[in-house]
């Protein structure tokens, strides 16, 4: 009830500010948003599949600290996550101190982003409270940091500021290793903004799509993960990755389906329209890991820094749509339809069950459960474990 109490509220104010248009109480209706999403993430209690398992590697940690000890032999743990591990643990052997930092710091900036860059601000929120919220303020909470750090440098990358948005590429990969992925971002950036870089990077972008539909990808995978260019550490993580039965690579089918060829259309329509733009190139990369990730699951962990450009797209999308289509239809209801429409696949997916299971998507967030009412689903943990959720 809490969920769909939130999204109905961002629902509501999405229409009332950015469709409909009304100015007045926005920067409250945006604090008040902002603090809602907070404390929600900070109170919970053992919500999401990770979540018992970063409360006991924190609680196996000793309050003492040596420089030694931010490098552990876990290529997971980065430097940055063990410091701010460390940092708390220092003062506090209750995990709620490190979940409080957390809850603040990834809603302000995905909210600081919004602020800055989206034309529709509150449609972004909607979107993001809807996809991205429970993962990334339940579940991928070292990742999530990374992502934080990663909307301020793209901020700086749009603004051509290529050093800052380094040294926060920098911050993120001390958070998550994945981060590294972001070097490349400049590059596209950079490709997009001359003569024929646009149609190149689109030209470039189909063909990814294609190779991925016919090449096998599990073959490709082990080629690059098992290459000299990758570490031990690396290659024996991505090896464990590889071989796991549900995260583990599989045969693509279906690569556009009615979900992916209605993103495809949305963020083809923002590149065209949108020439030279950041957001576009992300889209295109946000794609193309949608489609990764259909043949090795856990890529969808990559998708995540692409979100956000996404939630900036969709909006911008959906309102130029609806101005330029001629229906009898009221152009701020056929509005509201548009986000309707698309809220229908991540629902679906939220409430469609395991196979051979009763479990659901949601059923790692739900029921929501609070400092204040500390309870633990022993049976539904152990199934996501097993499931290497």
């Amino acid at each position: 009830m809490l969920y769909i109490l939130s999204l109905l509220v961002c629902l509501f104010f999405a229409y009332r500010f950015d469709i409909k248009g009304v100015i007045k109480g926005q920067s409250a209706v945006y604090r008040c948003l902002l603090l809602w999403f907070i404390l929600i993430s900070a109170l919970q209690y053992m919500v999401g599949t990770d979540m018992i398992k970063y409360v006991q590697s924190y609680q196996s940690i000793k309050p003492s600290f040596q420089i030694d000890d931010l490098m552990t032999d876990d290529i997971r743990y980065q430097p940055g996550w063990m410091f701010l591990c460390y940092l708390c643990r220092f003062i506090t052997g209750d995990f709620f101190l490190l979940k409080l930092i957390h809850g603040v710091f990834i809603n302000i900036a995905v909210f600081s982003f919004f602020k800055r860059e989206s034309r529709y601000l509150f449609i972004s929120i909607f979107f993001y409270a809807l996809i991205s919220y429970l993962v990334i303020n339940f579940n991928v909470i070292r990742q999530s940091f990374a992502i934080g750090f990663c909307l301020y440098a793209y901020s700086y990358l749009k603004n051509k500021d290529y050093l800052k948005y380094l040294i926060f590429v920098f911050i993120a990969f001390i958070y998550h290793s994945s981060a590294i992925l972001l070097i490349v971002v400049p590059l596209l950036y950079y490709a997009v903004q001359k003569k024929f870089g646009f149609k190149l990077c689109f030209v470039s972008f189909m063909i990814i799509i294609v190779a991925l539909s016919v090449i096998d990808t599990g073959d490709a995978f082990t080629n690059i993960i098992m290459s000299e260019y990758m570490d031990e550490g690396t290659s024996n993580l991505g090896m464990m990755y590889l071989n796991d039965d549900n995260l583990g690579s599989r045969s693509i089918v279906n690569i556009l389906s009615p979900y992916r060829l209605l993103v495809l259309g949305i963020i083809l329509y923002y590149y065209f329209h949108n020439k030279s733009s950041l957001w576009g190139v992300l889209g295109l990369c946000y794609f193309v890991f949608i489609v990764l990730s259909m043949a090795f699951p856990i890529l969808w962990r990559f998708r995540l820094y692409f979100d956000f450009a996404f939630f900036i797209i969709l909006p911008h999308t959906i309102i130029e749509f609806s101005q330029k289509i001629k229906t009898g239809m009221n152009r701020q209801n056929l509005c509201l339809v548009c986000i309707l429409v698309f809220c229908f696949f991540p629902l679906r997916e939220y409430l469609t069950p395991y196979k051979g299971s009763s479990y659901r998507y949601i059923d790692q967030y739900y029921p929501y459960t609070s400092i204040l009412n500390p309870e633990v689903d022993a049976k539904k943990q152990s199934f996501f474990d097993s499931y290497g959720l």
